[in-house]
């Protein structure tokens, strides 16, 4: 019998024919949920999840089918899926607890202003990177890579990269697991690349990755010291590699250092609040 998310036992049929239970289901769906909101304004078509979440055709549409009926996601005339409304209004909910935009967005923006690049305040979710903030410098060439409210898996990108580092090695190896199919999407060698860079940030205190998209781009993050028992908090700079050079990191990195102190600084005072 084929059950659909939302059902009193929450039974469904799995994709090799057996049944499994309705936690398996949840996180399933969740997972189309977190893949869908990582495609940003373009959508994500049927394909793109199902080679991304490695679930079935008919059960990746099932599902998504669920989530459009509910509305956490929407289908446009393309057949792309979107975050929907109820996604919008629950963060609207919870964003009191968890936004950590606002008092950091002087940092930021001093961060920005000092390299004259892009900084970024990136968060750990569970397997990903969000982007939660995003301020411009004054030099004329500007890399946008990343807009508020996009996600990557973790390990993509310098914030993720540092996010890692900080972490138990066991941890991070257990996520860098998990993520490898994700992350060889954006090209075959890019886990191996990733684990370098963990490596590599562990043994110099900061992050620094090249753009797996892109030719020729830098970005160096340090992990935000908050009084968790491991940071979930990144504050980044990327730019074109000329300005991010070995010899020329030394001032971004201590622009990176003032900026994670008085980011973790505002964050602990809004939490004793």
């Amino acid at each position: 019998m084929s059950g659909t998310i939302g059902g009193d036992d929450m039974t469904t049929t799995a994709d090799d024919g057996g049944r499994e239970t309705g936690t398996r289901s949840l996180e399933k769906a969740l997972r189309l949920l977190r893949e869908t909101a990582a495609f940003d304004m373009q959508g994500a078509r049927l394909t793109d999840l199902v080679s991304r979440t490695g679930l079935g055709p008919a059960t990746a549409h099932r599902m998504l089918k669920c989530l459009v009926d509910l509305g956490f996601l929407a289908k446009d005339p393309r057949s792309r899926y979107h975050l929907g409304r109820q996604v919008f209004e629950l963060g609207l909910l919870a964003a009191h607890r968890f936004d950590s935009r606002a008092v950091a967005e002087g940092p930021l923006t001093r961060l920005a202003e000092t390299t004259g690049d892009v900084a970024f305040l990136m968060m750990r979710n569970g397997l990903d990177t969000v982007c939660l903030e995003r301020r411009e410098g004054r030099f004329p060439i500007k890399v946008l890579s990343m807009a508020p409210g996009m996600r990557r898996p973790l390990g993509f990108g310098a914030g993720g990269v540092a996010i890692l580092a900080a972490m138990p090695p066991a941890e991070a190896e257990a996520v860098l697991v998990a993520n490898e199919h994700r992350l060889r999407t954006f090209g075959p060698g890019v886990p191996v690349r990733v684990r370098r860079a963990v490596d590599a940030a562990r043994a110099t205190g900061h992050a620094v990755s090249e753009s797996h998209l892109t030719g020729g781009i830098t970005g160096v993050a340090l992990v935000v010291p908050t009084d968790g028992p491991v940071p979930h908090l990144a504050v980044s700079v990327v730019a074109i590699e000329d300005r991010l050079r070995e010899d020329r990191r030394p001032d971004a990195l201590a622009a990176l250092v003032r900026a994670a102190k008085d980011v973790a600084t505002a964050v602990r005072a809004t939490e004793e609040g």
